[in-house]
């Protein structure tokens, strides 16, 4: 999983359709405000969006390993 959202940027370069999908990754946006294309609300709700996810599953991973001990 970790290969495909690696790669989803880079080849959202040669296919429209898979940039359609890469548009809603954390790395695409940062490769946008990378490339020096700005950032608008729609991405910043992306990144944090994603964010979210993230802080979620680790929290929710961190008391599953408190509890198994």
């Amino acid at each position: 999983i970790g290969i495909l959202f690696a790669f989803l940027p880079m080849l959202a370069n040669f296919n429209k359709s898979i940039e359609v999908v890469a548009g809603f990754t954390y790395g695409q946006q940062l490769g946008r405000l990378l490339a020096g294309k700005g950032i608008t609300f729609s991405g910043l709700f992306i990144i944090a969006a994603n964010l979210a996810i993230l802080v979620i599953a680790s929290a929710l991973l961190y008391k599953r390993s408190l509890s198994e001990e």
